[in-house]
């Protein structure tokens, strides 16, 4: 059975870290019409220094990072946080990895490409289970304030990356099926909002959870 999937959805399933397994035998497709204008090129080459660099070419890359977050497209945080894990910023590297994943729930909202919005499960498979376990180590109490945090972050930096990097994990991108790659930009302020609030309400609901589960 073939198992046909874009340049980028091909090289994130390949990567060195990468935890998802294919189905089959991958066909790697050249992205077709619009989405061949999409440059993920910059991502490529920062995943790639995260997952095979050196110990100094990963960190001087991660401070870089840190000063301008503005101008990565999610998927580098997962690699980031996978970095910052492995030096025992435990803390540092799930508040990196939320920061990323919001990031990439609302480039997937704003996708009009539904086949491609899967993505973000790919994105995410990136990081090491015991990572998005985290919060689990929480205090209750501090769960839904480190949560605020991350969006304060996410309202405060803006967003200088291509959003459109997520097309290519869509069917689109190698049929070259004409029509727009995102929603209308009127309807994305609601969308951010509610990728927001969503992720405030899964902190409240991990504290109520695990306050419940210490008074047992």
């Amino acid at each position: 059975m073939s198992y046909i999937k874009p340049a980028f959805f091909v090289f994130m399933m390949t990567s060195a870290f990468a935890q998802a397994q294919p189905v089959g035998r991958q066909v790697e497709v050249k992205p077709q019409g619009e989405y061949a204008k999409i440059d993920t090129s910059g991502t490529i080459r920062d995943m790639t220094i995260l997952a095979k660099g050196s110990d100094s070419e990963k960190d001087a890359l991660v401070k870089k990072i840190k000063k301008r977050p503005g101008d990565y497209a999610p998927p580098v945080f997962m690699f980031m946080a996978r970095r910052l894990y492995e030096k025992k910023d435990a803390e540092g590297a799930y508040f990196w990895f939320c920061f990323g994943r919001m990031r990439g729930r609302y480039d997937a909202a704003r996708c009009a490409d539904v086949s491609a919005r899967d993505g973000i499960g790919v994105m995410v498979a990136n990081v090491q289970p015991e990572l998005r376990q985290y919060p689990m180590k929480m205090k209750p109490e501090e769960i839904v304030p480190f949560a605020k945090t991350v969006v304060k972050l996410d309202s405060d930096t803006p967003y200088n990356y291509d959003h459109r990097w997520i097309n290519m994990h869509g069917m689109g991108a190698f049929t070259g099926e004409k029509g727009e790659l995102s929603l209308p930009e009127s309807e994305w302020p609601n969308l951010l909002k509610k990728v927001r609030d969503d992720f405030l309400k899964g902190a409240e609901d991990m504290a109520t959870q695990l306050k419940n589960t210490a008074k047992k």
